[in-house]
């Protein structure tokens, strides 16, 4: 699929489940991409590998948690799982964080090498950082570390994310590899693959290992991996109904084969009358069954892992859809409620205490006005008396 300036090019929807949860893992990866390299991600062609290995790990330095606790719940462990010698992915490339004592051949996987065991700081597990896990020699992948029971001399770990193997290519890539010359015989210098786990980890453009820009993608990372174990558990349902199928159709071959054996009774059964000396039904479903229970106790682990390293607030909105619409819809007028409760009663008194002085101001002109019109009446009738007496007291002077 070819990846625009603009982003991944819709096109036409898919039609199955499976090839809709396969587009939701490329649109997870090419948002990683994007966020870490924008400037790779301007034409590009992003392919699945249809060889295993199909998921790469890569090394994490972010930094690893200690926690305390008997069996702490962000340590999902699964009940009855062998621990198989030597790592299980067979893909890991970056620098991550290290614990144990890492061979001369893994140091190059390694940004550092923590000690478990501290004084300072004394606890009972170590815990990845967020979508990581733990990449051991002999544990496998484990999503904690026992800092009781490891063994720092024999043992070792490695930080990584896991991703799904997907190819990047440029954006002449088609041109160069598909168009097939007249002749039909054309000598092609060899291919080398450059995955998008490659791209993350080493730096397509020389810009850093990029990881560190993938670890605080909390958002794209978490898509990613939830569009895996969608396409795990569709995966696991699709082999579910084929074992089913191949169940019913044995019961009606069986059934068939008994009633030839009753046709050929006189004969010795349907074997003796082919002349067959091996006529024994061997039914191998039942690994295939197993198989997809440790599949789906798998899945659901990772899935109580997300829900266990979730926020308390984060988990609403994954429980029911209407909750989800619920709280998108109640939360800005309680917003606006709480910040009117709070702030309110202060905007109230400061808004009448201006009211009120506004007011007394203005009562107070009032009546400074009235005093001062009737003490300018007074004043004239003073002055107008006193031209009366001051004219009484000349006439009579006069006279």
């Amino acid at each position: 699929m070819e990846i625009a300036e603009s982003g991944i090019d819709p096109g036409p929807e898919p039609q199955s489940p499976v090839q809709a949860t396969l587009w939701r893992v490329m649109q997870a990866t090419f948002s990683i991409l994007n966020y870490t390299y924008p400037n790779l991600t301007e034409g590009c062609w992003l392919c699945y590998m249809v060889n295993p290995p199909f998921y790469e790990a890569i090394g994490s330095s972010a930094k690893a948690k200690r926690i305390n606790g008997t069996n702490p719940r962000e340590c999902l462990w699964k009940q009855g799982k062998d621990n198989t010698p030597g790592v299980t992915l067979a893909q890991v490339s970056g620098r991550g964080r290290c614990v144990g004592a890492i061979p001369k051949a893994k140091q190059h996987l390694c940004e550092t090498i923590i000690s478990l065991k501290r004084n300072d700081k004394p606890a009972g597990w170590l815990l990845p950082a967020p979508n990581t896990k733990w990449v051991c020699n002999r544990l496998g992948v484990t999503p904690c570390l026992s800092i009781g029971f490891f063994n720092e001399s024999s043992d070792y770990c490695i930080q990584v994310l896991i991703v799904p193997r997907i190819s990047y290519h440029r954006k002449e890539y088609v041109l160069e590899h598909q168009v097939t010359p007249e002749h039909h015989l054309m000598k092609r210098e060899p291919l080398t693959v450059l995955t998008v786990a490659v791209l993350l980890s080493v730096g397509g453009a020389g810009i850093g290992t990029g990881v560190a820009s993938l670890v605080n993608q909390q958002r794209g990372m978490q898509n990613l991996r939830v569009s895996v174990d969608e396409d795990l558990s569709r995966i696991e349902k699709a082999i579910d109904g084929l074992v089913k199928s191949v169940r019913s159709l044995s019961e009606v071959v069986l059934q068939n084969r008994r009633g030839l054996d009753l046709l050929f009774l006189q004969q010795g059964g349907l074997c003796v009358a082919l002349r067959e000396e091996c006529c024994t039904y061997a039914d191998h479903t039942g690994i295939v069954i197993d198989t997809m229970t440790e599949l789906r106790k798998q899945i659901e682990q990772r899935k109580r892992e997300r829900e266990a390293q979730q926020s308390w607030y984060e988990s609403w909105f994954t429980h029911s859809p209407w909750l989800t619409t619920l709280l998108s819809t109640i939360a800005g007028p309680v917003i606006i409620l709480i910040l009117v409760l709070t702030f309110g009663p202060c905007v109230f008194n400061k808004f009448v205490t201006i009211v009120k002085g506004r007011l007394e101001a203005a009562h107070i002109l009032m009546i400074r006005s009235k005093y001062e019109s009737l003490t300018g009446v007074e004043t004239e009738d003073y002055l107008e008396l006193s031209k009366r007496e001051l004219e009484r007291f000349n006439e009579q002077k006069e006279g």
